[in-house]
């Protein structure tokens, strides 16, 4: 019987046939029935065809993905006491090709999966409901997107019911319960704040959806003051300026609870932050703000033929030295009374999230500016100098400029200018404008000709993307100010083979750190953020330039 469609099914099935096509790769589509684009019923036959090819795809990939761990398991267990050093050669290298496969192959499957409508779907239901691992489980278990529905929504009813089973025997907070009560509140508004990372505890669900007046009110009331006949404006006064002990502002005052919403917020948003330079340094602590030496020690001077009756010579170390110091960095920010009459939360948490975000970029702009600016080293010479041996010819990224790359990280001496150290490269540093073709160039599988084949050894670099490398650092009111180069790209060691740069900070602080107190100049609360840090370039052996083409 010939199918019949209207106008609008065969749009909506080109569409669908379309967006299907464009997102299979190149393996999947060849693996696909011929498609005539201009029978509408082929094409949404085609649409469906697909969909079961990936499915099968997927649970054959995962099949010999699990195939190659096993097979990489046992082959590490070939590992015994008493083997020669050729049969442990032997199985390393067929211990790394197993594992080279196993990334392959996982790239693949992780390709494949984003072309999966049911994956796709499952994994955002399970994230909006902060079930990752248990989406992955369905995932795999290749459950049914409406069957996935059904089980989640089971799930999460069955979690409302402990937790109201939990509430309902919540802590009656009393006067001699205030740091429960405190943690409670400080637990309700960072739900609020962000409900999809923290979860509503028992006690938290006290103060689930009470304003930031109504909990002022609530710690008051509990601390004995009475807030009846209170205006808003008065009862926001009365609870910054309350002291339950007295004295100072303890953490269980109202004051405390904000701040310390704004230091978790503010602390989580600097880790959380992401910071590219992290392999390239080595951290460390000083103990004040005066200039820190640091000795490099060169390697132990070579060992001399001793004639018959002839004498031992004396020999010494040979050692550099790089000097830095660490600064201040910091700002204030101030929750003003009105803030809490509003019941403005963002206040406690994205602003302070946003001073975490800055001083975690302050921390990338000091060492990302030790690279770009090429600065004076130990020995009066620029970082990146001939003299050095870490410039490599201007060119952009392919075979011939890596290799010229790694030659020279061969090249390396010690401090003595003789003893060779072995250092090999094991990051390529690039800007985003490089990044693609980075990666095109580290992922080459099939090149056109032998000759273009890129060996192992380059494979394994990995690769370090960062957008300062090509728009440069402009802080002229810190001192941090480089120029960036959207066609320069960097090679660098491993930082266990020797240093590169070092980033510092004040003994104690580590990261960033917060004060607070109540507000003179301003009504309200005030925080104070402060980063105490410096960093230097210590060693140009274990980096190298390109200026690019």
């Amino acid at each position: 019987m010939t199918k019949k469609y209207s106008i609008l099914t065969v749009a909506c099935m080109l569409a669908v046939a379309i967006i299907a096509c464009a997102g299979l790769t190149s393996e999947a589509y060849a693996a696909m029935p011929h498609v005539n684009v201009h029978s509408a019923g082929s094409l949404f036959d085609a649409v469906v065809t697909n969909s079961h090819f990936i499915a099968g795809s997927l649970a054959a990939m995962r099949a010999e993905l699990d195939d190659l761990h096993k097979r990489a398991a046992e082959k590490a267990a070939e590992v015994k006491p008493g083997l020669n050093e050729e049969a442990m050669q032997k199985i390393e290298e067929e211990h790394v090709a197993l594992f080279d496969q196993i990334r392959a192959k996982q790239a693949k499957l992780t390709n494949l999966e984003r072309q999966d409508e049911r994956i796709i779907t499952i994994r955002s239901l399970a994230a909006s409901a902060n079930l990752d691992d248990f989406g992955e489980e369905h995932v795999r278990r290749e459950t049914p997107v409406e069957a996935f529905r059904s089980i989640l929504v089971s799930r999460l009813a069955a979690q409302g019911e402990r937790t109201q089973i939990n509430s309902n025997h919540g802590v009656d907070f009393g006067h001699g319960n205030a740091e429960q009560r405190a943690a409670a509140i400080h637990n309700a508004l960072m739900h609020r704040a962000s409900p999809a990372s923290v979860e509503l505890t028992a006690d938290g669900r006290n103060y689930r959806g009470m304003t930031l007046l109504e909990i002022g009110r609530d710690v008051l009331e509990a601390n004995g003051i009475s807030t009846r006949g209170m205006s808003r404006q008065e009862l926001a006064a009365q609870a910054l300026v309350h002291r339950s002990g007295g004295g100072l502002h303890t953490t269980s005052d109202f004051p405390g609870i904000l701040s310390n919403i704004a230091n978790t917020t503010l602390r989580a948003a600097y880790t959380a932050a992401p910071q590219t330079f992290r392999p390239l340094i080595r951290e460390t602590t000083v103990p004040d703000f005066k200039p820190v030496t640091r000795a490099q020690l060169g390697e132990a001077p070579a060992l001399n033929k001793v004639n018959e009756h002839g004498e031992f010579k004396r020999g010494s170390l040979t050692e550099g030295k790089e000097s830095y110091r660490i600064a201040t960095y910091g700002k204030i920010v101030g929750i003003t009374r009105q803030v809490i009459i509003n019941d403005d939360l963002d206040a406690f948490s994205r602003l302070p999230a946003a001073f975490g975000l800055q001083a975690a970029q302050l921390e990338s702009d000091l060492v990302w500016a030790q690279i770009l600016s090429n600065p004076t080293m130990g020995d009066g010479l620029a970082l990146f100098h001939a003299d050095h041996g870490n410039i490599m010819t201007a060119s952009a990224i392919g075979l011939t400029s890596m290799s010229n790359g790694r030659t020279l990280f061969s090249q390396q001496t010690g401090l003595d200018g003789r003893t060779i150290i072995g250092l090999s490269p094991a990051y390529l540093i690039v800007p985003v404008a490089l990044q693609t073709g980075a990666e095109q160039f580290i992922s080459q599988i099939f090149p056109a000709k032998t000759s273009d084949a890129v060996p192992d050894g380059l494979k394994r670099v990995q690769i370090i993307a960062e957008g300062r490398l090509g728009a440069g650092i402009n802080r002229p009111e810190d001192d941090i100010v480089a120029a960036g180069s959207a066609a320069a790209w960097y090679l660098a060691g491993s930082i266990a083979q020797t240093d590169i740069v070092e980033l510092a900070y004040l003994e104690g602080h580590r990261g960033v750190y917060t004060e607070q107190r109540v507000g003179f100049d301003i009504d309200g609360v005030e925080i104070k953020v402060r980063l105490d840090v410096g960093a230097k370039v210590m060693d140009w052996r274990n980096i190298a330039k390109n200026p690019g083409a």
